[in-house]
């Protein structure tokens, strides 16, 4: 049996209106992952400015993109992918 923090309960209920394209969903993915990206996306560029673009270019992708995610249950993981790959494309260009 799996425990779930409320963080992740939280983010299995809003898949569905994320792949509605409901914009209040992605503003509540947002609330719910935008610390774990941030602190993310700054330890690889160190940089608080790079950091913040990289997570917003994320966000948008991943909401673009939710229909891609196979297995609900690894949204967060997903979602980390995402952003570590943005900045990996960042440092490129740095």
């Amino acid at each position: 049996m799996h425990h779930y923090s409320r963080g992740e309960e939280a983010g299995l209920d809003i898949i569905p209106g994320l792949k509605q394209k409901d914009e209040e969903a992605l503003r509540q993915l947002m609330r719910l992952y935008g610390n774990d990206l941030l602190r993310t996306a700054y330890l690889l560029l160190r940089d608080r400015h790079e950091a913040e673009e990289a997570v917003q270019d994320s966000f948008v992708l991943a909401f673009e993109r939710i229909r891609q995610l196979k297995d609900d249950m690894k949204l967060k993981s997903w979602l980390i992918r995402i952003v570590v790959n943005r900045c990996r494309m960042r440092q490129r260009t740095l």
